[in-house]
């Protein structure tokens, strides 16, 4: 869900094109559609708050585990609620025009102060997920004890929040606002070099545009990897046991990679992944 959500906030303020203004009539006063925009996600932020609490009342009550998956579900109604508004106030309301005219048509930073709203949203939903989440780490953590598994201290609430960011958002904003990025600025040169008024069918630019757009994106697929391993919180397993085994068994596969990484995650989600188009750039 998380990273549908990113792609419909990013790709619809990037195509918005024409109707970056909206539908919204001049003689509307511009705090007015402000309010319009904000008003609505304040009131699923509320409304979601109040439930979480509801919900993990119940638990400390009456130990009820229903109310962890009602407070999951509430938490997906609230993101697609988010996600239509979201794409209303891009094409109905013009939030992109809106913010245009405090910041001019700057590469990216237009959008991405239009997605705060949405974004916004996405990470709140995070922060009511932390109690529930405390609960439940709690209530399994005897049975790690009995089991001798390790036990992880849980995270404060922002604290939690910032490694949803970290561990599920990054994977799919950044790689993404990177490609939006460099597209707008190969428009962009080849608008202010004239090359699209002067490119007829049969022009090299047709083609050279669209190619020039998937070698860029090629190359930020391929950087991604070492970013995503800062952005991560990862470190290099040391020579030992474990780091000869996995050695042994990239060898055996014809697998070449840059480094092995401990993915800390501090016990809140099973991890592991293999990233990197080039051995050099793979971990």
């Amino acid at each position: 869900m998380t990273h549908i959500y990113v792609i419909v906030v990013f790709v619809s303020l990037h195509v918005a094109g024409a109707w970056a203004s909206g539908l919204t009539p001049e003689t509307v006063p511009e705090w007015a559609v402000w309010a319009m925009v904000v008003a609505p996600y304040m009131v699923l932020g509320v409304l979601g708050a109040l439930f979480v609490s509801w919900c993990t009342g119940r638990l400390d009550r009456r130990g009820d585990a229903r109310a962890v998956l009602w407070a999951h579900r509430a938490f997906t109604v609230s993101r697609l609620l988010a996600l239509v508004w979201h794409v209303l106030t891009v094409f109905v309301l013009g939030v992109l025009g809106l913010v245009r005219r405090w910041t001019g048509d700057l590469v990216l930073v237009d959008e991405l102060l239009a997605a705060v709203p949405a974004l916004a949203l996405l990470l709140w939903t995070y922060r009511l997920a932390h109690p529930v989440e405390d609960r439940v780490r709690a209530a399994v953590m005897m049975r790690d004890l009995d089991e001798g598994r390790p036990v992880y201290a849980f995270p404060g609430s922002w604290r939690y929040v910032v490694s949803a960011v970290r561990n599920n958002l990054a994977i799919m904003a950044l790689p993404l606002v990177l490609i939006l990025g460099w597209a707008e600025v190969l428009d962009r040169i080849v608008t202010a070099t004239g090359l699209a008024e002067n490119a007829g069918e049969d022009s090299l630019v047709v083609y050279l545009a669209p190619g020039a757009q998937i070698a860029g994106a090629l190359v930020i697929f391929a950087l991604i990897p070492p970013l995503m391993v800062r952005v991560w919180d990862t470190v290099s397993i040391p020579p030992g046991e474990l780091r000869h085994e996995l050695e042994s068994l990239a060898r055996s596969h014809g697998v070449r990679v840059r480094d092995f990484l401990i993915w800390r995650t501090g016990g809140a989600m099973l991890n592991g992944a293999v990233i990197g188009l080039t051995p050099w750039l793979r971990y």
